[in-house]
């Protein structure tokens, strides 16, 4: 039995693998953007590449950033049918992505607390304990869309130290920092009681 298959035009099938892999690469970037931000936090803006708040003049003007990143595809691999050139392809643009959003999430953050003065000195503290505990006074605890207080993440790229010095600490350290972060809690669920009221109706 002879089986006949249509014929595909010449673009046909390289717009299909552009497809794919051009899907690989998005859902790539998403799973990076969520290793950083919380999908509660992550807004999508489609228009213009600016934004500006008249209404708060204190508030600084945000502006879109560019990431690109660039992958080649050796000619003799193709040939040869080496089809694991793609996997490798999208890995190489998902590193390249990965590094860019990292300076560019982490750069943000260290620009506006830098501005709004919500620094800690390790050294002027006195160490990483003492910059934790100056660190968790400094910040206001947040409270997710089911009530619940939000601690603060810490995100460096050799948490050992940090780890080490703290478990290192006495009891009574342990005790200030139990005790700061239940205050920093209650103040959160109050800050949001006070909050939801300013929605509900008044009869």
């Amino acid at each position: 039995m002879t089986r006949r298959v249509p014929f595909q035009p010449p673009d046909s099938f390289g717009e299909a693998v552009r497809e794919c892999m051009t899907e690989r690469m998005a859902e790539s970037q998403k799973q990076l953007v969520l290793t950083m931000i919380s999908p509660e936090n992550v807004l999508n803006y489609s228009h213009g590449s600016s934004w500006k708040h008249p209404a708060l003049p204190s508030a600084v003007d945000g502006e879109m950033k560019t990431h690109s990143a660039e992958f080649a595809m050796p000619f003799r691999r193709i040939v040869d049918g080496d089809l694991s050139i793609m996997r490798e392809s999208i890995e190489q643009v998902a590193l390249q992505m990965k590094v860019q959003f990292a300076q560019s999430v982490y750069g943000l953050m260290s620009e506006t607390c830098e501005r709004s003065g919500n620094t800690v000195d390790t050294k002027e503290a006195g160490g990483f304990a003492e910059a934790f505990e100056r660190m968790l006074q400094k910040i206001e605890f947040g409270v997710d869309s089911k009530g619940n207080v939000s601690l603060p993440e810490i995100h460096v790229a050799d948490a050992g130290p940090i780890i080490a010095a703290l478990e290192g600490q006495t009891k009574e350290y342990g005790a200030r920092i139990e005790a700061l972060i239940k205050a920093k809690s209650e103040s959160a669920l109050a800050e949001e009681v006070i909050r939801k009221a300013k929605f509900e109706k008044q009869p």
